[in-house]
């Protein structure tokens, strides 16, 4: 019962613009039809499933880019793959470059080259590679033939390489369920969870709120960032109810507010200098736009604003642009009068041009 088009409709429906899929893990099992080796989906499934093809597929129909997740440093089922019994029985590094050249490059080649454009391939070492058995040329063989085989396709400094040791690096990934703290004036991006697990967990209870959500995205947005949100779909391919009900919630609010998240970054004022909100910014038809996210809507219907030397055009709630909001300004302090209610019961925005 497996539908991987239910994924990417409801992707889509959170206002989500990619889709990365665990094309192999660190178990070392692919799920796509490889001819390299046998632990793959095509070998356990009668018909033949290839869940890639199936998601690269409905990812197209439905106008998403396609990413895939895959495990080069760390794999369980090759013999001379990673893991961290190797800690005390030690690889050797012909033995490793074994795995390397019989099982990543090969099945990266797969992946690179049989399921049309890539918008992004997603590693998944979390430390230096000077830190691990994996060598430098190892990685710059691997990231040369993505070059060569997918030009447009972006690849995380989880390959192994920081962005500050090679610019080619095109975004840097941070820790699991780590969120910005200072604006980078490079791409970034969060892995996050909408609960405590990654993967399908049936005790799980730990789930974030549609808001707490929602607060990690801006945050990252307005300090240049982006967030892959991960969800575990059961085994029979179902999304639990809580997953999906804060998809949609997001969804929802995006479809009300994305004009300031979508295409927006971050404006050069301190994360923490208002205690109400966040703040990103874009330029839009020659207007300058910035975007202020109340979360914490004032109680004496007055916003202080500090930092910003020119005096406002023109403040509205956003979608409100007919009805703007008295303002004054003096100096660095702009003060905005706002409505007594909160016209977004999650996080309102409000817009200086």
């Amino acid at each position: 019962t497996i539908d991987p088009e239910n994924w990417v409709i409801l992707a889509k429906k959170a206002g989500m613009k990619y889709v990365t899929i665990t094309a192999k893990h660190h178990d070392g099992f692919a799920l796509w039809d490889s001819n390299v080796g046998t632990y793959d989906i095509g070998e356990y499934t009668q018909p033949k499933r290839d869940i890639v093809r199936e998601l690269a597929d409905a990812c197209k129909k439905h106008g998403l880019k396609m990413g895939l997740y895959y495990s080069h440093w760390v794999d369980w089922e090759h013999q001379y793959g990673w893991d961290h019994t190797n800690e005390i029985y030690p690889l050797t590094d012909e033995q490793y470059d074994q795995y390397w050249q019989e099982k990543v490059m090969p099945q990266m080649r797969e992946l690179l080259t049989n399921y049309g454009d890539l918008g992004l391939v997603w590693f998944d070492m979390w430390i230096h590679h000077s830190k691990t058995i994996v060598t430098k040329e190892q990685l710059l063989q691997l990231k040369s033939m993505i070059r060569e085989l997918q030009a447009n396709c972006l690849i995380n400094s989880r390959l192994g390489l920081s962005v500050e040791e090679d610019p080619d690096v095109d975004f840097r990934t941070l820790g699991d369920n780590s969120f910005g703290t200072m604006k980078l004036d490079y791409p970034w991006q969060s892995p996050a969870t909408i609960a405590h697990s990654w993967g399908y967990h049936t005790l799980e209870n730990q789930w974030k709120s549609s808001t707490t959500l929602i607060k990690s995205l801006i945050n990252n947005v307005s300090l240049n960032g982006n967030m892959m949100l991960n969800i575990g779909p059961r085994a029979n391919g179902d999304v639990p109810f809580e997953i999906e009900n804060r998809l949609l919630q997001i969804g929802k609010w995006l479809e009300r507010n994305g004009e300031a998240i979508y295409g927006a970054e971050g404006f050069d004022l301190a994360k923490n200098q208002h205690d109400w909100c966040r703040i990103t910014y874009k330029e839009d038809q020659n207007k300058h736009k910035v975007y202020l996210h109340i979360t914490n809507w004032p109680l004496d219907q007055e916003i202080k604003l500090t930092g910003i030397l020119s005096k406002p055009d023109k403040a509205y709630i956003l979608n409100q642009e007919k009805n703007p909001l008295p303002f004054s300004h003096n100096t660095v302090v702009t003060r905005l009068s706002l409505p007594n209610n909160q016209p977004d019961p999650l996080v309102s925005v409000v817009v200086l041009e």
